[in-house]
């Protein structure tokens, strides 16, 4: 791995990554690390979908954690790990604890059994994490944060995405957006497709299929298992499920418009006198 710039001006450390990924046990697949190599290069809102047992918790922690370690400045870190409800970032946290626990980096930590309660953890270097749920989206206080992790965001509403985005922008911070389309929101297969084109919010997205965890699928796509599922659910409901891919996408009139496929950048032609694009 190489030393790269990341969006919170901060350098990836390649001996911080490797320190945290073997506390993981975490060894990024090539599906999985091209959203991680797509952090690194400066992308600061990633999308990943994952069908069932893909992994897409492990690869959003993986990726999170390459930029959470001491700043050379000192400077304070503030991260929240956001869910449908208090249990379902625990997940995420748990990895993440895993690692600082690991370093023996953690000076205070508050993990009650109510599911009703945050998780909240300090390292000994000033980095703060913590558990929201947005069932009440007035809960994700006016603070600014560094980084968000939404867990199972396709079960939260769309304007869940929009007040982490705006948390993020005084530090100009990052989010990722982790889930499944199965009972997922109409939303979340949209920008799934919309952010695999160029688009406005600066986003990319990335499909893990199940068959990408070949740790569990040996044979990748043509693992016996995989082609089992395949001739025993339905075409539509298979790649939802365990292929990451919307079958339909919420509120078009010819749903198989895909921007991936059907948008691209044009020149526009100019007036030969004035060198002015037309309208």
């Amino acid at each position: 791995m190489t030393t790269t710039t990341t969006t919170t001006a901060q350098a990836v450390n390649d001996t911080w990554v490797r320190l945290c990924w073997a506390l993981l046990g975490f060894s990024p697949n090539p599906l999985q690390a091209e959203p991680i190599r797509a952090f690194w290069e400066g992308c600061r809102f990633l999308l990943i979908c994952g069908g069932e047992r893909a992994g897409k918790s492990f690869t959003s922690v993986g990726a999170a954690v390459s930029v959470m370690g001491p700043r050379d400045d000192g400077e304070g870190q503030l991260y929240w790990i956001v869910g449908p409800d208090y249990m379902q970032p625990r997940a995420e946290f748990t990895y993440l604890r895993q690692v600082f626990a690991g370093m023996g980096c953690i000076a205070k930590e508050s993990m009650p059994e109510s599911h009703t309660q945050p998780w909240v953890l300090e390292t000994d270097y000033g980095l703060r994490l913590e558990t929201k749920t947005s069932s009440d989206i007035r809960k994700l206080a006016s603070v600014p944060v560094d980084g968000i992790i939404m867990a199972e965001a396709a079960q939260q509403e769309y304007e869940v995405w929009l007040k982490c985005r705006g948390r993020v922008a005084q530090k100009r911070g990052w989010v990722i957006l982790s889930g499944t389309l199965e009972k997922g929101l109409p939303w979340y297969g949209t920008m799934l497709r919309k952010w695999k084109a160029r688009n406005p919010d600066d986003g990319r997205s990335y499909s893990l299929p199940s068959w990408s965890n070949t740790a569990v699928y040996p044979g990748g796509r043509d693992d016996p298992e995989i082609k089992a599922l395949e001739r025993t659910t339905p075409h539509d409901l298979f790649m939802e499920r365990y292929g990451a891919e919307p079958h339909t996408q919420h509120g078009l009139v010819i749903p198989e418009f895909d921007p991936s496929v059907h948008l691209r950048p044009l020149e526009l032609q100019r007036d030969p006198a004035t060198k002015e694009p037309y309208p």
